[in-house]
């Protein structure tokens, strides 16, 4: 019966947004998906705006129903042209499909990668309190250090149908991805007009991998999905007993035996491809999404300036991208502006050299979207975009922070050319195929994408991040924004184009690119049986709890937390991050003192009281704490759980019984000798 359930649970979630599309491209001018992306982006706008004014809470349980059997009257109405939207729906359908396919076979949010932060920003939304939300894993701290509008929609989501966040958090992801392949789609078919053509980009988009993917399964021995994802610094750096000879070939190029390792700095780069099987619902999946809508309206408003819809989406673009993935922000900003101030230039040329008109820009409508959506993320910028962008983390200029001593080592930030060319060859081939075929001031289109690329190599983010990982966070988000571009713009013109080896070669690029499919099914075929052998096949489990459940004792412990009033809960840090701490309070939707304390730290720009409150609750569990009802009472905690991994202190347990018997009520859910698992609660 589950997965009957799932399914009849993604029919409504694609009913209801096959419905946006049709309400929102009755009102706009644009193609269907765009339109679809538009309408989605508005509503979650708004009720962003709103909910910064006043809490809406739990939202009724009869909307749903209601927006479910509107969309399917509206579908039924608009059948004839939903058959002339067939491609923008088909892949709506199978880039939802595909990446559902992954949470559903692997639908465990846990403490592997990021999937816990990513859950604990969906959580705190779905308070439905007036925004920003307290953060359930730092009370009494609020939810305001991220920029987490794509994690907000997942709540809105998870809110208008009655889901819990977990499953909220695997259908919103798919969802996500699916707008976005989408919208990818009617961006390419506004520049190639054959059917199996658009197929074939908007494939290389959700499934196509990195120049490095062609090399790395002649490189590294059982070769994974992140291997060409990680290239440079990673695969590349990897130890020789993991590589072939080919791969340590390569390796040797840039790198010396015994040198350290800072000689070839980590730089890794995440496409849409990796982001959609990776399972962490990360910041970058919404901006491929703003990123595949913006270059749709660029497109349309390059074919026509005065079209107002393509102009105002353009323009909304930019406060999206600060809200849903501000490292974006610069390429985003200066595409739009940009853009526009190029049509005006050229047709205040055409003006002043007597050529023939050239339509004007619709400048007020790009301008309009900019204010409409920066007026309805205004409340959430006010507090976010002072406290987490500006002087904390500045734009600088590589070569001026390369140490002088790194210099004397050989060392350098920069990305050694072998390796920069190993990734970057498919968007290079393709850029001088579009360079040498396009004719006149369409070339400018492969110069600025270049022109991206290098700006991408010559400055940095200049984070937390130092040493090997100094460009870590900036070439992860800036080099998959460059490479798609290039995929979803430059390749559709080139398969468009009149000239068979712009055509051909790019054709080949791509095909070699989808070659990457191949590291992609070995690992979920190979993950699946896996799990099937090991009996911890959890398909289906959408919730994403399904690995705490599989201990009775702690599944028990869990059902107590849900079901019993809110309150903040102590448990004991078994790490500082990727760990499963926090997750009793995700799924629980309980607020714990402490969730990953690392993440905190650098969210808050490392608060002094983080760490200092993760020492006092290690110290409750390991007896160090030598007053803790005072420590409890000053946090307010309601419970206090003794999980499995607490009893490596046996004798603790004993000596806390004692001294919070006078306060707190023991609740055991399972004893063997000394041995226990329970929740204290306040009496």
């Amino acid at each position: 019966m589950l997965h009957f359930f799932n399914l009849f649970l993604v029919l409504l979630v694609l009913m209801n947004a096959v419905g946006i599309g049709l309400i929102a491209q009755r009102y706009l001018r644009l193609p269907f998906g765009l339109a679809q992306s538009t309408g989605v982006l508005l509503l979650c706008s708004v009720f962003f705006f709103v909910e910064h004014i006043v809490g809406l809470g739990s939202l009724p349980a009869w909307l749903m129903p209601i927006t479910t059997v509107f969309s399917l009257w509206l579908i039924l109405r608009e059948r004839e042209r939903l058959r002339e939207e067939k491609g923008t729906l088909l892949w709506l359908v199978l880039g939802f499909g595909y990446v559902f396919a992954w949470r559903y076979a692997l639908p465990n949010i846990d403490s592997n990668t990021e999937r816990l932060p990513d859950l604990s920003f969906v959580v705190d939304y779905m308070q439905g309190v007036t925004l920003p939300p307290p953060d359930f894993w730092y009370p009494p701290h609020k939810l305001d250090h991220y920029y987490s509008f794509q994690h907000y929609g997942a709540a809105l989501l998870g809110r208008w149908f009655q889901l819990e966040p977990g499953v909220a958090y695997n259908v919103g992801y798919p969802l996500t991805a699916g707008f976005a392949t989408a919208a990818a789609y009617d961006t390419v078919a506004l520049l190639a007009r054959s059917a199996w053509k658009r197929h074939l980009l908007v494939a290389t988009f959700l499934v196509g991998g990195t120049g490095a993917s062609v090399f790395t399964p002649f490189m590294v021995k059982h070769e994974n999905t992140y291997d060409s994802q990680r290239f440079v610094g990673g695969t590349t750096f990897y130890d020789d007993d993991r590589l072939t000879s080919f791969g340590l070939a390569v390796k040797r190029l840039h790198t010396k035996p015994g040198k350290t390792r800072e000689q070839i700095p980590e730089m890794p780069m995440e496409t849409f491809s990796y982001v959609v099987e990776l399972g962490d619902f990360h910041a970058p999946l919404g901006g491929f999404w703003v990123e595949a809508v913006s270059l749709g309206a660029l497109v349309l408003l390059l074919r026509d300036p005065r079209k107002r819809e393509a102009a105002m989406l353009l323009g909304a673009t930019i406060p999206l991208t600060a809200s849903t993935n501000t490292w974006n922000l610069p390429f985003q900003g200066v595409m739009g502006v940009g853009a526009v101030l190029w049509l005006w230039w050229n047709r205040y040329e055409a003006v002043s050299r007597r050529r023939p008109a050239i339509e004007p820009v619709n400048w007020q409508a790009f301008a309009g979207g900019i204010l409409v959506f920066a007026f309805l993320h205004y409340p959430f910028f006010n507090y976010f975009l002072v406290k987490n962008v500006g002087n904390k983390s500045p734009i600088e200029f590589i070569a001026t922070s390369i140490q002088p001593k790194a210099l004397l080592e050989g060392s350098t930030y920069f990305t050694p050319i072998t390796y920069f060319l190993m990734v970057f060859w498919p968007i290079l081939a393709i850029a001088l195929f579009h360079f040498f075929g396009a004719r006149g001031e369409r070339r400018l289109h492969a110069f600025f994408w270049m022109l991206a690329l290098a700006v991408t190599e010559l400055f940095f983010v200049n984070d937390i991040y130092a040493g090997s990982a100094e460009r870590f966070n900036t070439t992860l988000k800036w080099w998959p924004w460059v490479f798609d571009g290039v995929l979803l713009t430059l390749a559709a013109s080139n398969l468009q184009s009149s000239g068979r080896i712009r055509r051909v070669g790019t054709t080949v690029v791509l095909i070699l690119l989808l070659t990457y499919t191949y590291s992609l099914g070995s690992y979920y075929f190979g993950t699946i049986y896996n799990l099937r052998r090991m009996n911890l096949f959890d398909a289906g489990q959408l919730n994403g709890s399904a690995w705490l459940r599989n201990d009775p004792p702690v599944r028990t412990a869990l059902e107590f937390l849900r079901i019993h009033p809110r309150g903040n809960m102590l448990e004991s840090p078994d790490n500082l991050a990727f760990c499963q701490v926090g997750a009793f309070s995700l799924f629980a939707q309980q607020p714990t003192l402490m969730g990953w304390t690392s993440h905190e730290s650098l969210w808050r720009a490392g608060l002094t009281d983080t760490f200092e409150r993760h020492g006092k609750i290690k110290g409750f569990y390991t007896g160090e704490l030598a007053d803790p009802l005072t420590f409890l009472e000053a946090h307010q905690v309601r419970y206090i759980l003794w999980l499995p991994r607490d009893n490596s202190n046996k004798e603790v347990l004993a000596r806390r019984m004692g001294e919070l018997s006078s306060k707190y009520y023991w609740n055991e859910f399972y004893r063997a000798n000394d041995y226990a698992v329970g929740i204290w609660s306040l009496r």
